[in-house]
């Protein structure tokens, strides 16, 4: 049997971090599997493809080239013949259902939402259309997966079909995401940090539903109460370059800040971190709080997506787009005794531990595929 994975991109993304960690975390062993971006390699194709699986890049993204990749698209089908194509992302879904249509046989489509939909005036144009023409669409899908029940349910007040619907939430690998004293005291090394220092984390590329304005006011509010409070800011275009930010940053103490541009060890530097923060004002599954728990660090986060699910009472949830109310929330969290907080962090980690791990993810992702192998086979239709 073939699954076929058909995805908008394989850049630096939380929908394309969950394809690869489903791959790499022995979902192969069910079935070959072929893996379609619509947009080029990005940062996980190659990794994608050191897992020894086939990865094909078409254009999209060019209007000009989009005959010329539905028809590479079209041979891609009918060479791996899939009994299963699974789409991730609007486009990506868009993209699957055109595939389905163009496969031999009659392949089960899964659709993978991996959005939230608070006020669909504020995505972009193209997203907007895709958004609209998958409502009108959902209702000729085998299985529609969310990986967050606040998106299921903001996607079925749309108009997206909900009788084939299913919530599988993020999974994280525990092994690499954990608590590492050596890269603690390395991560505040290299930072010139004291014991007696405070570090708030902060990861994420710079885009409007993530907030950052937010976040900079109330950190200005909470390190002016605690002059030990220092910020890591990890992620492409958060520093004082990004104009869109530099004014907000000047207020801030320079000795204080911590500017580290996107990195590829972020399960080194949140090891660094007393406390991490979220601030975005839309998120479906923020992968980010998961990965800062499984390490041991707590977390304050936004009102949004699935975070209080995520964090339990292990941490601190705010109100979005409210500067004040998040700097109590981290001058409350930093204020508490050591103790305290590092109970909080093995809580946190072992929240994960036992709600949101890497297998018990596979695991549903499988049962999901067992049923449209039963469906199939009731049909006369098997997989192959």
């Amino acid at each position: 049997m073939t699954i076929l994975h058909v995805i908008t991109g394989l850049k630096v993304g939380g929908a394309e971090r969950a394809l690869y960690n489903l791959l790499n975390s022995g979902i192969t062993e069910y079935g070959n599997v072929e893996v379609v971006s619509l947009t080029g390699p990005g940062y996980y194709g190659p990794l994608i493809s050191a897992l020894g699986i086939p990865v094909h890049y078409l254009d999209f993204a060019q209007l000009a080239r989009a005959t010329h990749d539905v028809h590479g698209l079209s041979r891609i089908v009918r060479k791996a013949r899939p009994a299963i194509v699974q789409g991730w992302m609007y486009h990506g879904n868009l993209a699957a259902m055109l595939a389905r249509a163009v496969s031999p046989g009659r392949p089960s489509l899964v659709w993978n939402v991996r959005h939230s939909l608070y006020d669909i005036a504020q995505e972009r144009r193209g997203t907007r259309w895709a958004i609209r023409i998958a409502a009108a669409l959902s209702r000729f899908v085998d299985r529609i997966v969310y990986n967050s029940d606040l998106s299921k349910l903001q996607h079925e007040a749309f108009g997206f079909c909900g009788a084939q619907a299913s919530v599988i939430g993020n999974g994280f690998d525990t092994e690499s995401w954990c608590p590492n004293l050596a890269a603690r005291r390395e991560t505040r090394r290299s930072l010139g940090l004291s014991d007696d220092d405070r570090l708030v984390g902060f990861v994420a590329r710079y885009h409007p539903m993530k907030d950052v304005p937010t976040f900079l006011k109330a950190l200005a509010i909470a390190m002016a109460d605690d002059a030990r409070l220092h910020c890591a800011m990890v992620g492409r275009d958060t520093g004082p370059d990004n104009p869109s930010l530099a004014r907000l940053i000047a207020n801030l103490p320079a000795a204080r800040m911590h500017f580290l541009g996107q990195r590829e060890d972020v399960h080194k530097l949140m090891n660094g971190f007393d406390l991490f923060c979220l601030s975005s004002w839309s998120e479906a599954f923020p992968n980010v709080l998961g990965e800062a728990m499984a390490c041991g660090v707590p977390c304050v986060s936004t009102e949004v997506g699935d975070s209080r699910r995520i964090i339990g009472d292990t941490g601190f949830v705010v109100p979005r787009s409210d500067p004040e109310a998040m700097a109590c929330a981290l001058m409350k969290a930093l204020a508490e005794p050591l103790s305290v907080r590092l109970e909080r962090g093995k809580a946190a980690r072992q929240r994960i531990e036992d709600n949101f791990s890497l297998q018990f993810c596979v695991n549903q992702y499988r049962e999901v595929y067992e049923a449209l192998r039963a469906r199939q086979r009731s049909t006369g239709n098997p997989l192959r």
